[in-house]
């Protein structure tokens, strides 16, 4: 709410009785809330995201005295989540039936004592019915953050709105939202029906509130009776070009997929000769259309044309569904790691990468631009994840205020990063909250807040030990901190490292053992995936530099990694299993075992031992 002058001005004073609160129908009257609340709020005009709706609070002439905006409800929001007792699925379903005010203003030269609480009581009083209208269904709870600040949320106590948030046992309140100008905010909200919490907590939704549901499809736990092999997938894809001639499209992309699960290509020209070499029933079998002398294998041009004009985003969609229907959904406890990976030859482009880990299943890829970084194209990645309920670990690059805010608030998900010089407030904050642990070996009896491990790493022996610390928003200079770490690495032979961690995740759902395993676990990318990329799939040296092809490829070799960790995972002896040994298997018999797996809907060679 923006800063409120309660000095009478003169013939100004209104009676509360002809105050009322008006739904705004149009643009134009939108234009006109934008620009007052450009001009007298003290955040600015709103970007309100999602169904939203704009009021006006007017006098008996019409005259505006306020603005009050209300919008879509903030994904995840702990002590919200917690207040109401909702489990994950039902906030993943019911959040529709939450909204947020966020924007409330008063106008400074029309404002008189008690025209906030009134105008807030008559905007709820209408809010639900308005919504019905607007957008088909009710609404039953409404929350807002207040800055303190600012001010101290007494507009809202009088209207019989609750703070949320009570104490860890820390003796602080805790700040779930965090805003980017370093402003942690009070979080309160507010029932507008009797019992909406037990109605959101509730088993089943009463009748009126089940259209909220049915928009939102629940997860499925179960693989569908009819499973496709991957070439009816496959042919799914929509072909760039108005006249197909001798190669569907998704005749290219079998052989391209075939090869890169034999180990076969660094590029165009290594696919054009895996292609000469298959015999004339498998190039019917993956497609090729047969021609007065057989069925004539892809020439290096026509994989050239295809890389450049295939829809990448669109390849990606049909191999993450061919791989959860041969592997099932990424593991829900896995940690999330997204990383990027420069190929040698790649023309100083490079890949980012999502993968979960130990688990291995792959994600989502980007590219990065030479003209840019990481940072924004691992954003516009999040949108595309569904990164709701899970931990997620990037590198210290990433370490961004705007890059945490998203992930936790927009997206739902938890982070695990490392503070390192690029953000050295945040270091030197972490530092003061938490001493790095002294100690070479890991202590035996491990406590909540300290615990270690010792490994062999690179043929030596490292002792790692954790050291954990309850911190805050405010404390750290950082948004929705929950918890900072200092990690010190003991090596033999080289000097002691440690390094400063930051997490948003409170110690009941990360311990310190806990997150010394998780730390290990984010290095599983480099170790399962960008080690393979080079030793196995060639990928340093393949020589494709347009960024298109690149991007195209990659996903080839991540989503062929992803079916050898599958293949491994069902041998006998998986710890003994190589890259090598996935390729040698599917070049057994000519490919056989390979085409086989293209065309069956249940892939026995990679879902048995």
């Amino acid at each position: 709410m923006s800063k409120t002058n309660h000095t009478a001005q003169s013939g100004a004073l209104v009676s509360l009785r002809e105050v009322k609160s008006e739904l705004l129908p149009c643009s134009t009257t939108k234009a006109r809330a934008h620009r007052l609340l450009a001009e007298h709020h003290y955040l600015d005009d709103v970007q309100a995201v999602g169904e939203q709706l704009f009021y006006t609070i007017v006098d008996s002439e019409g005259d505006w005295l306020g603005v009050l905006v209300f919008c879509a409800a903030s994904r995840r929001l702990r002590s919200r989540d917690k207040w109401i007792g909702w489990s994950e699925e039902q906030r993943r379903r019911r959040l529709p039936l939450v909204v947020n005010n966020c924007r409330f203003l008063l106008l400074p030269h029309k404002t008189f004592p008690n025209l906030g609480s009134r105008s807030l009581r008559l905007t709820l009083d209408r809010l639900s019915a308005d919504w019905q209208e607007r957008y088909g269904h009710p609404v039953v709870l409404v929350e807002t953050f207040v800055d303190p600040e600012q001010f101290c949320g007494t507009v809202y106590t009088a209207n019989g709105w609750e703070e949320l948030g009570a104490t860890d046992g820390f003796g602080r309140v805790r700040r779930d939202f965090y805003v980017q100008h370093n402003k942690p905010k009070r979080l309160f909200a507010r029932e507008l029906c009797k019992n909406a919490r037990r109605s959101l907590q509730a088993e089943k939704l009463k009748p009126a509130l089940l259209m909220v549901e049915a928009k939102t499809h629940p997860r499925s736990t179960q693989r569908p009776e009819e499973i496709r092999s991957m070439v009816e997938h496959l042919k799914g894809l929509s072909d760039y070009r108005q006249r197909i001639g001798i190669y569907p499209l998704w005749s290219l992309v079998a052989i391209a997929l075939l090869a890169h699960l034999c180990g076969a290509p660094r590029g165009q020209k290594d696919l054009a000769k895996f292609a000469k070499g298959l015999s004339q029933r498998q190039r019917h079998a993956l497609g090729v259309r047969r021609q007065p002398d057989g069925y004539p294998a892809p020439s290096q041009p026509t994989f050239c044309r295809m890389m450049e004009h295939l829809n990448g985003d669109e390849l990606e969609t049909m191999f993450l569904q061919i791989q959860t229907q041969i592997r099932g959904t990424a593991p829900i406890k896995d940690l999330i790691v997204l990383d990027g990976k420069r190929p040698r030859h790649g023309g100083g482009h490079s890949v980012l990468t999502a993968v979960t880990v130990p688990s291995q299943h792959f994600l989502g890829s980007a590219i990065v631009d030479t003209k840019t970084n990481e940072i924004p194209v691992a954003r516009e990645l999040f949108k595309k994840l569904d990164l709701d309920g899970r931990r997620v670990s990037l590198d210290a690059l990433h370490t961004q205020d705007q890059s945490a805010h998203e992930l936790v608030l927009e997206h739902g998900a938890d982070y695990l990063f490392t503070a390192k010089d690029n953000q050295p407030t945040v270091k030197a904050n972490i530092e003061k909250l938490v001493s790095a642990p002294t100690a070479i070996f890991f202590p035996q009896d491990t406590t909540p807040t300290l615990a270690g491990s010792r490994e062999f790493n690179k043929g030596h022996f490292e002792v790692r030990t954790l050291r954990s610390a309850v911190a805050s928003a405010e404390q750290v200079d950082f948004p929705c901190v929950e918890q900072v770490a200092s990690l010190r690495r003991n090596l033999r032979h080289h000097r002691p490292q440690t390094v400063a961690l930051i997490t948003s995740l409170p110690p009941e759902e990360l311990n310190a053992s806990q997150w010394l395993k998780e730390n290990r676990d984010a290095w599983g990318i480099e170790n399962g995936l960008h080690q393979r990329l080079d030793v196995s799939h060639l990928d340093d040296l393949c020589r494709v530099r347009a960024p298109q092809s690149m991007r195209v490829m990659g996903i080839f070799r991540r989503f062929s990694n992803s079916l050898f960790i599958h293949w491994r995972s069902r041998q006998k002896k998986p710890q003994h299993k190589t890259t090598t040994d996935f390729f040698s298997a599917m070049n057994a018999e000519h490919h056989r075992y390979a085409i086989r797996s293209l065309h069956a809907r249940k892939p026995s060679f990679l879902t048995n031992s």
